[in-house]
């Protein structure tokens, strides 16, 4: 989701709006049986913002994933916004994965198995 003119000081006032909103959605259901229930719904947000975090669309992209991973980690159903080292180690864990990759592609047109 993109917000635009969220600042560093809204933007966990804007995640935890987004959150808020989906938690008070708890739409009731009923089954064949013809027993109700409310369903309970949560959701974690993962927040970022450009250039604070990231200068690029790609880059903040990763960033914000990162933060919804650890939002989701720390308990779910709650807003995050990324910390450098939390970045810092996602974005050096893709580039493990890109390095990773160009060996195998190396080896692979070498004809070695």
């Amino acid at each position: 989701m993109l917000l635009p003119g969220v600042d560093r000081e809204g933007l966990a006032p804007a995640a935890e709006r987004i959150r808020a909103a989906v938690a008070a959605l708890a739409p009731e259901i009923t089954d064949r049986a013809g027993v109700t229930a409310t369903v309970t719904t949560l959701v974690s947000v993962g927040a970022g913002l450009y250039p604070d975090h990231a200068g690029e669309l790609s880059q903040l992209l990763l960033c914000v994933d990162a933060a919804l991973y650890e939002a989701r980690a720390a308990g779910r159903n709650g807003p995050c916004s990324p910390a450098p080292a939390l970045y810092r180690r996602h974005h050096e864990r893709g580039a493990r994965q890109r390095d990773q990759a160009r060996v195998c592609a190396a080896v692979a047109g070498a004809g070695t198995p």
